[in-house]
């Protein structure tokens, strides 16, 4: 599967390359396996909003993935309201 690492159960990054290949076609055979990258939870955070990651990253950290989200939109939300 596209993404995961099953040995490590974790998730690893594809370029976006590769997935437009695949969103392309889907049913097309890929050539060899797919480099992944390991994910640099450090490298993420420093991308994110301080205001999103203060709201989201406890939540993410915790494993609350879909709550994590929430509050990141939340804030992107309110922001966007002004």
């Amino acid at each position: 599967m596209i993404g995961i690492d099953s040995e490590q159960s974790q998730f690893q990054p594809v370029s976006i390359d590769q997935l437009i290949a695949v969103a392309q076609d889907p049913l097309e055979e890929q050539q060899g396996p797919i480099e992944t990258q390991a994910f640099d939870g450090q490298e993420f955070w420093s991308l994110i909003h301080p205001e999103v990651q203060a709201e989201a990253r406890p939540r993410f950290d915790l494993a609350h993935y879909a709550d994590a989200v929430e509050a990141a939109l939340k804030v992107v939300a309110q922001k966007a309201q002004g």
